[in-house]
């Protein structure tokens, strides 16, 4: 009786056992129905064709510098009320795998002068634009803008969510940002067949981000700086 005992125990600990193997193998599996292709993820900011101006003729001054590859750092000094501000940057799959846009970040380090809550995007003149397949300027979509509603009061520390979530409480007319897919080169090392994607219509000289410092903002903004980051994840596209 014994030895049956320990014959039955055995079988359900063998059963057990293969249970817990096969349910890790089929939850490789279930991961394995949309393979991870083997290669390079990288999507980079391109450090020769970004850039962060005032207008010109304005007291403010701006510089643009690079973090990362999917980062880079925009400081705005000497501004005013009415100051507006432009922000552009570029995109490209230099890996070689596709990727796909996954989110976006703003972040303020730097705000001593309290200017951040009063800065809103200039909807008539903020554009966004891809690229897919790298085989000619806006391919992939036409200028796209993220607050075609008209809203000139929308908040621009609020964009990102904007582009990640789509609304935002009180501005019904503002669109996520779709998830695109940028393609590697479609010849090896040759980055201008890569896809791409932009702040600015590249065929517009005047397209960019464009903000405006609230013009009833408070004169005791007169003169502040302002630094902030801005941040685009992408992760591989999976069929």
């Amino acid at each position: 009786m014994k030895k049956v005992w320990l014959l039955a125990l055995a079988t359900v600990l063998a059963l057990g056992s293969l249970g817990v193997g096969y349910a890790y193998w089929n939850d490789s599996l279930d991961i394995g129905q949309n393979p991870v292709e083997t290669g390079e993820a990288k999507v980079v900011w391109s450090y020769t064709e970004g850039g962060a101006w005032a207008r010109i003729g304005t007291p403010a001054s701006a510089s643009w510098s690079q973090i990362d590859d999917h980062t880079f750092s925009v400081s705005f000094s000497n501004l005013y009320p009415g100051c507006k501000m432009n922000i552009r940057g570029y995109t490209r799959n230099v890996g070689t795998i596709p990727m796909k846009f996954d989110r976006c970040d703003i972040t303020v380090p730097s705000d001593p002068g309290g200017v951040a809550p009063y800065i809103f995007v200039s909807p008539g003149d903020t554009y966004m634009w891809w690229d897919q397949d790298g085989s000619g300027p806006l391919s992939g979509s036409g200028a796209w803008c993220p607050v075609w509603g008209g809203h000139s009061n929308f908040p621009f520390t609020s964009l990102d969510d904007a582009l990640n979530d789509g609304a935002q409480p009180g501005f019904p007319n503002v669109y996520q940002l779709p998830k695109f897919v940028l393609d590697p080169p479609s010849t090896p090392g040759d980055y201008s067949t890569a896809g791409g994607f932009g702040l600015g219509d590249p065929t517009a000289e005047d397209s960019c981000w464009n903000l405006i410092l609230d013009p009833n903002a408070p004169d005791s903004i007169e003169g502040a700086t302002l630094t902030f980051t801005i941040s685009f994840t992408f992760k591989q596209a999976v069929p």
